[in-house]
């Protein structure tokens, strides 16, 4: 069971588990009211969360008729809804049918209470379940309009502005891998989805001058990790915590800070962040952006409907203003300044509870279990999971670089390969060619030796005529040479003697 000893009123805050600036809002409220119990309500699930020891456990489907709102030990009880979605009213409507004297208080955080683009049964619903509210306590005065419009009912309506926390400056350095030469006079704070302006900021940002650079302090819903969101253009720096928005706008040189929303704000933290780090908005003149910018005088506003070319220029000439950057600037410091402290905005929530709590206990019985919901911090505690996140996005960023550094090197082998092939293939098509070649050769060479062979034989016949020819003339000469010498073995000796002495003679 859930207990406290706190004085004031023990509250539930009743809040949809999407973080946020209503994450903030409960946390900031916590922070001092340390009593309170936080129940994360979703479709299908309650996630109750104790403060003081931090406690994270699953609720059970409904509350105890018998022993409900026992656990808490305490003389008066409240809740405090923050959504008006029906998961947190189905939550809310239980706590009640076990006791039916046990009011709400809800916070309009944003617009969601009148949205047009739910169906009129659900639209009604969410009427009904204002209007049935003890108090609404708005952020801003453009929400206290639109309430007061839409619900028509005298329904009281507090306005409460968000507190403004005082944090030790420090020094916080640019991302890793960001151009350190560089200087980004357009600042972006915040996570940007798709209703904060991410296609118009990339618009915008397309129609800046070349030279002109800027940085998204935060990521988008399509890249955590810092790196170029538009190369040589807009730089994105990664989740951070909201207490270093001022050092980080320092550290990146920015002169101003960028709003690209292009639905209705109710409050915005991040003005107020950027105001106390002394730099001047650009912001839609629509919501609580445009009308808090123009009551601070602390930068300027375009047209809503203004398309990113319009923005862009205009942009552009304000910042070739410098003097008038430095009054702004100025300005929104001082409007920081006048923003309520922490410790004041729940003193403003206080008195609420009191006048509104009940005196009965109040407990959600959850589930038994031994231990706390382990890692429940880290998602449902947006300081734990901002911390989270930025683990996660450096760890991603370092896998990120091993997987291009080891990609890179596998392109580098794959080149090799490649080269290699190629190689290989040409020593192939070579080696195909002296093959060619040297069968060309061989048949040269079996030609040059069958002639040879042919010229041989053809010598030898001729050859062997010769000797043939030479042999019978031989034999001839012998044969007439024995006729010649038996014709003079007749012949008297004087006359012989003298044919020889006149043979010798001719033959000299």
């Amino acid at each position: 069971m859930i207990s406290t000893d706190q004085a004031e009123p023990v509250v539930i805050h009743v809040v949809p588990p999407n973080g946020g600036g209503v994450d903030r809002y409960v946390r900031d409220l916590c922070s001092v009211r340390t009593g309170d119990v936080i129940a994360h309500v979703s479709i299908d699930q309650v996630v109750l969360e104790q403060q003081s020891p931090a406690r994270f456990d699953i609720a059970g489907d409904a509350p105890s008729s018998a022993n409900a709102f026992d656990a808490l030990g305490v003389t008066g009880s409240l809740i405090h809804a923050h959504s008006t979605l029906a998961p947190c009213r189905g939550l809310i409507k239980r706590l009640q049918s076990s006791a039916p004297s046990l009011r709400y208080v809800v916070t309009l955080h944003d617009v969601m209470f009148c949205d047009p683009n739910c169906d009129a049964e659900e639209q009604q619903a969410r009427l009904a379940f204002v209007r049935a509210a003890s108090a609404v306590i708005v952020p801003s005065s453009y929400i206290a309009a639109l309430a007061t419009d839409q619900l028509m009912d005298g329904v009281p309506i507090t306005q409460i502005e968000p507190g403004l926390a005082h944090h030790q400056t420090i020094n916080a350095q640019r991302s890793a891998g960001a151009p350190t030469q560089s200087v980004f006079p357009i600042g972006i704070v915040g996570a940007l989805g798709e209703h904060k302006g991410r296609d118009f900021l990339l618009d915008v940002v397309a129609a800046l001058p070349k030279d002109l650079q800027a940085v998204l302090i935060g990521y988008t819903d399509g890249q955590i990790t810092p790196g170029w969101l538009v190369e040589n253009k807009l730089w994105l720096h990664g989740p951070f915590q909201p207490e270093d928005t001022s050092a980080l706008l320092d550290a990146y040189s920015c002169e101003l800070v960028f709003f690209s929303n292009r639905q209705a704000e109710s409050f915005s933290y991040s003005l107020s962040d950027v105001w106390r780090a002394g730099r001047p908005a650009w912001v839609p003149d629509d919501g609580a952006l445009g009308q808090r910018v123009e009551s601070a005088a602390a930068g300027w506003r375009y047209r809503k409907d203004a398309n990113a070319t319009e923005v862009a220029a205009l942009m552009t000439h304000c910042l070739s203003n410098q003097a008038q950057v430095i009054e702004l600037g100025q300005n929104a410091a001082r409007a920081a300044e006048r923003l309520p402290s922490i410790e004041q905005f729940v003193n403003q929530h206080n008195d609420v509870y009191r006048a509104h709590a009940c005196n009965i206990k109040t407990a959600i019985n959850p589930i038994d279990r031994p231990e706390s919901l382990p890692h429940a911090e880290m998602h449902l505690n947006a300081t734990f999971f901002r911390a989270e996140l930025i683990r996660l996005a450096n760890d991603l960023r370092f896998s990120t670089s091993k997987s291009t550094e080891l990609t890179n090197e596998l392109a580098a082998l794959a080149k090799q390969y490649a080269m290699r092939g190629a190689e290989i293939e040409k020593l192939d098509q070579e080696l195909v060619q002296t093959l060619l070649n040297r069968d060309r050769s061989i048949g040269e060479l079996n030609a040059t030796l069958s002639a040879s062979h042919e010229l041989l034989l053809t010598t030898q016949r001729a050859h062997a005529s010769d000797v043939a020819k030479l042999t019978d003339d031989v034999q001839q000469t012998l044969r007439a040479a024995h006729r010649f010498e038996r014709a003079l073995s007749y012949l008297p000796r004087p006359l012989r003697r003298w044919l020889l002495e006149r043979a010798d003679r001719h033959s000299r």
